[in-house]
């Protein structure tokens, strides 16, 4: 039989997203959309109701995720690397339904077919730095421990489990005001897919303010590309920007290659003299062996904001001893 050019794509995508090759229960009834909330090249965020009979409608946020139909339309992946890489992508989500910490966004399922879909309960609050923009200091520094804990728990994993996304946008905050990482294990197949494809200026700068050098020279990511990140998600929520914020997308991506980060003083909400610039700096190291692990970073942030608590307690005991010598 000969199969022609457009058969074989037809035949690919069939096999690949076929819903008959599932390893568990796919989400069962019906999601009906509401709003659409979010736009990017991969992937497409929207406020859907989930009905199923007997229950209640339950208020979802639904990711459409592009990449696997853009890797199955990639003609230089043969048939078995697409199915191969489909496979992954339904395991990666799997694993991650089997996921429980407070920290770590709970998936109620998925929708398989040639766009995937993973469902989430809706979180009012968004993502942390939207969340953060109004908020105390103290608000933020919580928050990012809360995230510090969720990494450490998927670097804990056996296998361990690598975000490779971590960014602003992939940490939600939950209705309690609980920090909860998402999106995460995707990364190489998300990538993959970016070749050839116009990504928008955001998307871009957003990607690679958070990458290290070691994943631009191997593009492998690792626990430790995760704590570089993390480094740079320190900076962003407690300062309100970015690293390299306001530098044009080539002179960031060369000043990473050559093992520079961003400048205090570009930063200066946030005091040169703040702990969190040792921690960011921690995270930072050029070597990735010197970075601390997800278990230090966690404790290092505790430690900055109980030494946060103690100078604001003893900033206000000093006002509160000046004001009874005010008063005599």
């Amino acid at each position: 039989m000969v199969t022609t050019r457009s058969g074989a794509a037809a035949l690919s995508a069939m096999v690949l997203f076929s819903s008959n090759n599932t390893e568990s229960e796919e989400l069962q009834g019906q999601l009906v959309r509401v709003k659409r909330r979010c736009v990017r090249h991969l992937s497409e965020t929207w406020e859907e109701m989930w009905l199923r009979e007997g229950n209640s409608p339950i208020e979802v946020a639904v990711k459409y995720i592009r990449y696997p139909r853009v890797l199955a339309q990639d003609p230089a992946l043969s048939l078995n690397e697409k199915i191969e890489t489909s496979q992954r992508i339904r395991r990666e989500i799997q694993t991650w339904i089997g996921l429980e910490h407070e920290n770590i966004r709970p998936l109620l399922g998925y929708k398989w077919g040639e766009e995937p879909r993973v469902v989430f309960m809706w979180s009012k609050n968004g993502n942390i730095k939207s969340y953060c923009h109004d908020k105390p200091f103290s608000v933020k520094t919580e928050l990012l421990t809360e995230a510090a804990t969720g990494l450490m728990f998927l670097h804990q994993q056996t296998p361990e489990i690598v975000h490779g996304a971590l960014n602003a946008s992939n940490i939600i905050v939950n209705d309690s005001g609980k920090a909860m990482l998402c999106d995460f294990g995707m990364a190489s197949d998300m990538q993959q897919a970016q070749f050839g494809m116009t990504i928008s200026e955001s998307e871009s700068y957003a990607a690679v303010a958070y990458t290290s050098p070691d994943l631009l020279l191997t593009g492998e990511f690792t626990k430790a590309t995760d704590i570089y990140a993390f480094g740079s998600l320190i900076v962003e929520i407690l300062s309100g920007h970015p690293p390299f914020y306001g530098v044009k997308h080539m002179v960031m991506l060369q000043s990473i290659m050559d093992g520079k980060t961003a400048s205090i003083e570009d930063h200066d909400i946030l005091p040169a003299d703040s702990p969190y610039w040792s921690i960011v700096h921690q995270c930072w190291q050029t070597n990735a062996d010197d970075r601390p692990s997800a278990e230090d970073l966690r404790r290092l942030l505790l430690d900055a904001d109980s030494q946060g608590r103690l100078s604001s307690l003893y900033g206000a005991f000093c006002n509160f001893l000046f004001g009874l010598s005010g008063i005599r």
